[in-house]
């Protein structure tokens, strides 16, 4: 079986040595995977939809910031009025930008090269502030003042301090690092057989509680209503996909009552089943 070519997409302009190129967009379509050859910063603005990275679907919500590294692959789906900035960097960040390398000591993990996902999670004043940044930062971008260039890297700066405080304050400790993705990753892979929450809390070595709250910490919904959505999801591409009966679809994607199965998909995409296959 042949394996899937992915897109490796390159900045269509380059500010200067560090930052390349900044974008603002209102998503109303999917964006098919794809990856980098720099580092991509995308902070999400409004709206909500399904962030993939390499292969693992979580929830994206306002406020969220991805740091995808060259090598990795990312794709955004089911987007509801998500709008975004997108900002390009070199990959050679933190050495480019000639700081004492201390300072980045605690954050320097988020911009090191290799498989991994950095998501980062602002709120109230902390996200107001980043999304006045990003808009004055834009409103330089699309200028031709003739301190443009001072003027953004200047921003820049600013950004990537910011970003960098917050991962500094959020970074877990290394026993701790990313165990609600192992579980979402999990979730995924088993969706179709019985999945219970002590075995959950049993993978990540947590009380149910404890992973109930750090898992809705990182996903915004429990572990459970992620199973739930990801079972409907998958439920619904093989409706739309495949000739599969309502009955036969919902016992593949681990619901063992057919009626139950109906009452979630109209109350996620506001119709039934049987209906969806005629749009």
């Amino acid at each position: 079986m042949n394996k899937k070519s992915v897109e490796i997409l390159s900045p269509p302009s380059y500010v200067d040595d560090v930052f390349f190129d900044m974008t603002r967009s209102c998503l109303a379509k999917n964006v098919m995977e794809h990856s980098h050859d720099c580092i991509e910063i995308v902070t999400i603005t409004e709206g909500h939809g399904f962030h993939c990275f390499n292969g693992i679907t979580n929830k994206c919500l306002a406020g969220y910031v991805y740091i995808i590294l060259p090598e990795n692959t990312h794709e955004f789906t089911d987007c509801k009025g998500v709008q975004l900035y997108n900002i390009s960097c070199t990959p050679d960040v933190l050495d480019t930008f000639g700081i004492d390398s201390s300072f980045w000591h605690t954050c320097r993990n988020a911009f090191r090269k290799g498989k991994h996902n950095i998501s980062l999670s602002f709120a109230g004043r902390e996200f107001y502030d980043l999304c006045k940044l990003l808009d004055a930062m834009f409103e330089e971008y699309s200028s031709n003042g003739s301190q443009r260039q001072l003027h953004l890297r200047s921003f820049f700066s600013l950004f990537f301090m910011i970003l960098s405080q917050k991962f500094a304050n959020a970074a877990p400790s290394p026993e701790e690092e990313y165990p609600m993705g192992k579980i979402a990753e999990y979730i995924e892979k088993n969706y179709s057989s019985k999945i219970q929450l002590d075995k959950l809390a049993q993978l990540a070595s947590l009380s149910k509680s404890q992973l109930i709250r750090r898992f809705q910490a990182e996903f915004k919904t429990t572990p459970i209503a992620y199973l739930l959505d990801y079972r409907v999801r998958q439920a619904a591409e093989i409706l739309k996909n495949t000739h599969k009966s309502i009955k036969e679809t919902a016992f593949s994607c681990g619901f063992n009552d057919c009626n139950y199965f109906i009452k979630q998909f109209k109350k996620r995409y506001g119709i039934s089943p049987g209906l969806s296959r005629k749009f």
